[in-house]
């Protein structure tokens, strides 16, 4: 399984019933993911409105950007649940393709700061151009060594929390 973390979009799916999140969004980076989806990818969505969701979550449309002040809001809420993703799950790869303020809801994390020490975590960076760019590599890169069967599990070192109602596949 493979983690592709992202931000949710300004650009949504107008429909006045409930949609999954993945739905709903519909900016750029969610029609690169659409383009090149695998089986084999969990996306989470961190969300200005709902905190970090599965991108199977049913939500309304609504309007609401990330705010640093929202962000910092979230960052406990959001650090924890992340941590129980991390513990839950046992994952080949993860990228992470946040923006500044919605990487900062990540600041209080406790497993992400090991993760990046071992380098199993790739981030996005520089313009939206380019992330875009980073993002397409990654889920192509993931299928290639999925063909080839070059896959080596990421699992968080502590393992004794409960995954807290996270659901990982």
């Amino acid at each position: 399984m493979r983690l592709l973390l992202i931000a949710c979009s300004a650009t949504k799916r107008h429909d006045g019933r409930l949609l999954p999140a993945r739905e709903r969004y519909q900016g750029v980076v969610y029609r690169v993911i659409s383009a090149n989806w695998s089986p084999d990818l969990l996306i989470w969505i961190v969300s200005a409105k709902f905190g970090l969701i599965s991108e199977r979550r049913l939500i309304p449309d609504y309007q609401m950007r990330m705010s640093c002040r929202r962000a910092a809001g979230l960052s406990a809420e959001v650090s924890a649940r992340f941590d129980r993703l991390l513990r839950a799950g046992s994952f080949s790869s993860i990228f992470i393709n946040l923006g500044k303020n919605y990487a900062r809801t990540l600041d209080s994390s406790l497993l992400l700061p090991e993760f990046r020490n071992a380098g199993l975590v790739e981030e996005a960076h520089g313009g939206i151009g380019f992330r875009l760019q980073q993002t397409k590599q990654w889920l192509l890169a993931g299928e290639l060594a999925k063909r080839d069967g070059k896959r080596e599990l990421v699992t968080a070192s502590r393992t004794s929390a409960p995954a807290g109602g996270i659901e990982v596949g």
